[in-house]
């Protein structure tokens, strides 16, 4: 099951899941384009990389002089020296520099299910990086601290800029944290000043959270808009919560909502979120050609 975490750094660990959240199809859950995949249901795939042979529906922006981008796979892992890894897709084809979003799973969640999400999610348009937390039993992580995260990202998205080169774009990060995820993110972000422009933050409010802490610590770690996804009421009460105070505290605050259906992150949700992201990225030419990789996962997913 899926749950957000803790206020203070001893609640992460022990916090529990509100909600179960539905079944997993019988699938690949690193296919680009899962119709209700639930990061907290069990799945019998391994962890090893998605099929090579998996479509890419990635639409480009306008050529920038960069060969295109080619990997194995557009899913892969990466395993460091002290035995942690993370997951990573790769947007296939890109001819100019792509930005990077930082895909961090839940509690009692799986990351490679965290990767798959965001890519569904932004139609493989950026890299998507998403660290594992520690073991939770079962083949599932969560996340014992705030650091474990930032510090999980931080080499993950140092090693894909090693890996790809001039194909990953300079600038700041998108955090994307799905329930504990979600609910730290804040904490996480105010740890890395300015290495994070913006966030999105799915199903969050399971947890006790402080709509204006979240405010203070996003600006603080100078993260201009977030977006606050739900499909469950506590997550609505902490969205309407953090848009009300939003303009006192200079951070724009935006909500998708996937319809009162619970703790799930599954194709309604995706597409819930598709529709506010270039509100999200808006002005940031990193992320132009966003939109029309969104609509094609969208006609390749009918």
């Amino acid at each position: 099951m899926k749950h957000a975490a803790w206020l203070p750094a001893l609640v992460l660990v022990l916090a529990g899941c509100p909600k179960g959240r539905g079944s997993t199809p019988d699938r690949d859950p690193r296919a680009p384009t899962p119709r209700a995949q639930s990061s907290s249901a069990p799945d019998a795939s391994s962890d090893a990389g998605a099929d090579a042979s998996a479509p890419d529906v990635t639409a480009s922006p306008p050529d920038a002089g960069l060969p295109p981008l080619g990997a194995p796979s557009y899913f892969d892992h990466m395993t460091f020296a002290d035995g942690t890894e993370a997951f990573y897709t790769v947007p296939l084809g890109a001819t100019e520099p792509r930005p990077i979003l930082v895909g961090v799973h839940g509690a009692g969640d799986r990351a490679d299910w965290s990767c798959s999400e965001w890519h569904a999610t932004t139609g493989g348009f950026p890299f998507v990086v998403c660290p594992r937390g520690v073991p939770a039993g079962g083949g599932f992580h969560s996340w014992g601290s705030v650091e474990q995260i930032a510090t999980r990202a931080d080499r993950a998205v140092a090693r894909i800029r090693e890996l790809f080169g001039k194909h990953v774009a300079e600038g700041p990060l998108v955090y994307g944290g799905w329930s504990q995820g979600g609910t730290l993110a804040a904490h996480v972000l105010a740890s890395r000043p300015d290495v994070y422009a913006a966030a999105v933050l799915v199903e969050v409010g399971h947890t006790a959270l402080s709509a204006e802490a979240v405010l203070a610590l996003s600006k603080r770690g100078g993260v201009a808009r977030i977006l606050v996804a739900c499909s469950s009421g506590p997550c609505v009460t902490f969205s309407r919560d953090i848009m009300r105070r939003s303009p006192r505290a200079g951070v724009r605050v935006d909500e998708a909502f996937a319809g009162m259906r619970g703790h799930w992150f599954d194709e309604p949700m995706f597409r819930a979120i598709d529709a506010k992201l270039p509100w999200l990225v808006e002005g940031d030419a990193r992320w132009t050609g966003l939109g029309g990789a969104i609509e094609a996962r969208h006609r390749a997913a009918e």
